[in-house]
């Protein structure tokens, strides 16, 4: 063999075995992490919870819990993972006597640290004292939107101020390489803070909001005009419902508390 072909070769194969060597050396020293995804299902119960290496530069291991409630409706998730970003703690409970959202957001840095979360399915709204309005909404709180149609919605009794019908999303993302998922929302609202989109972020979470007010019983009963879907409505059982403000919501989860 030509000494030059020969030395270009053994010049490629050492390139090769140290880009091997530090790839090697890289996955050896990856974070690892619990990951799971539980949406009532279960999904975060130990048996379900696996061990994954942190791909660079994911450098973080997170957890989080999110309940939202409005009249008989709950809904959880929780989610562990991988993800970019702070180590960091942020808690947020916005709770009144209709609806409630808390969520609890925790970032660390070490090995199998995201365990220390749990969910708050057990926490309720406070009970109810303010008299009806004689306006009436349809009420959901859930991660599918066809559930919060009106044949599966609840019909609820507006009180107070809250003399608009509401529709809408809110979603949390961390930074995961996941996209974020929504829950679907429909309640009743005060026409001086209804709000149609807001976006917050603080760190690597970002919390998102979208929807629209309207005025009339049940206005908020037909889906979404881009959808273009046409539904009936059956009658549901009536609960009371009182202000619900969205922007204090979010701005209630935005509290740091902690770094790690």
């Amino acid at each position: 063999m030509d000494p030059r072909t020969y030395s270009q070769h053994t010049i490629w194969a050492a390139v090769v075995s140290f880009l091997m060597a530090v790839v090697l050396f890289q996955v050896a020293e990856s974070l690892q992490c619990y990951s799971c995804i539980d949406e009532g299902d279960n999904g975060c119960s130990p048996p379900n919870i696996t061990i994954v290496k942190c791909v660079l530069p994911m450098d973080t291991c997170y957890e989080y819990t999110q309940t939202v409630g409005t009249g008989s409706s709950m809904v959880t998730r929780q989610k562990k993972g991988c993800s970019l970003g702070s180590q960091k703690s942020i808690q947020g409970d916005d709770i009144n006597e209709a609806m409630y959202h808390i969520s609890n957001i925790r970032g660390c840095s070490t090995d199998f640290c995201n365990n220390k979360l749990q969910n708050a399915r057990e926490r309720t709204p406070p009970l109810i004292t303010v008299v009806p309005n004689g306006v009436e909404c349809y009420s959901c709180a859930s991660f599918s939107k066809d559930q919060c149609l009106p044949q599966y919605a609840e019909k609820i009794n507006c009180t107070g101020d809250t003399m608009r019908c509401y529709e809408g999303n809110v979603t949390i993302a961390v930074s995961d390489g996941n996209p974020p998922k929504a829950i679907y929302f429909k309640t009743c609202e005060d026409k001086s803070i209804c709000t149609t989109d807001v976006s917050l972020s603080a760190t690597d979470m970002t919390i998102s909001q979208k929807g629209f007010c309207c005025s009339g019983s049940y206005c908020n009963g037909p889906a979404l005009p881009t959808t273009g879907i046409t539904t009936t409505s059956n009658p549901n059982s009536q609960v009371p419902c009182s202000s619900v403000s969205y922007f204090s919501l979010l701005i209630g989860i935005l509290i740091v508390i902690g770094v790690l």
